[in-house]
């Protein structure tokens, strides 16, 4: 139903699916097929693109080690794209087990995957979260100074949009 009432809105806005962390592509099939289709509308889907949450994978495959985490991010997005041929969005990623440097690190070489690798079909990459104070360590900034933390200049330094942003 909140298809239809966003498309009674707009037949082209972007409807994102909601976040996916468990990792499991084969799931995900299964939800997506037994989605129902329109049949006044049968060349619209319910979506347009896939969320997805990437914690705990590396963003190369030997970053910080290889044998950190859950394993490699290009590997997740390629499972995902055996069984779904759209967009993907990573609507979350972050990383909390390692220290502000690599933090820092682990942004920039993420972000850099999948800017150089995977866009398409990752289109939007959104990191989780702006400050300490939601969800400690996983911040930009610290908790109550709300100092930049070496992700915070990482992040400012990826894109022209945010290259700007005043400490």
């Amino acid at each position: 139903k909140s298809c239809k009432a966003i498309l009674s809105v707009s037949k082209s806005i972007i409807k994102v699916g909601a976040g996916l962390a468990s990792g499991d592509p084969t799931w995900w099939s299964k939800v997506y097929k037994g989605q129902p289709q329109f049949p006044e509308q049968p060349t619209v889907q319910p979506i347009n693109a896939l969320a997805i949450h990437p914690y705990g994978q590396r963003p190369t495959p030997d970053f910080p080690h290889p044998g950190w985490g859950f394993g490699y991010v290009g590997d997740l997005i390629e499972a995902y794209k055996s069984v779904w041929g759209g967009y993907m969005w990573i609507t979350e990623c972050g990383d909390s087990t390692t220290n502000q440097a690599e933090q820092a690190q682990y942004l920039r070489k993420f972000y850099e995957t999948i800017s150089r690798d995977y866009a398409p079909p990752c289109y939007e990459v959104f990191w989780f979260c702006y400050s300490d104070g939601m969800v400690a360590p996983y911040g930009l900034r610290n908790a109550g100074s709300g100092e930049p933390k070496p992700a915070y200049g990482a992040y400012a330094g990826m894109t022209a949009a945010t290259a700007n942003i005043q400490t």
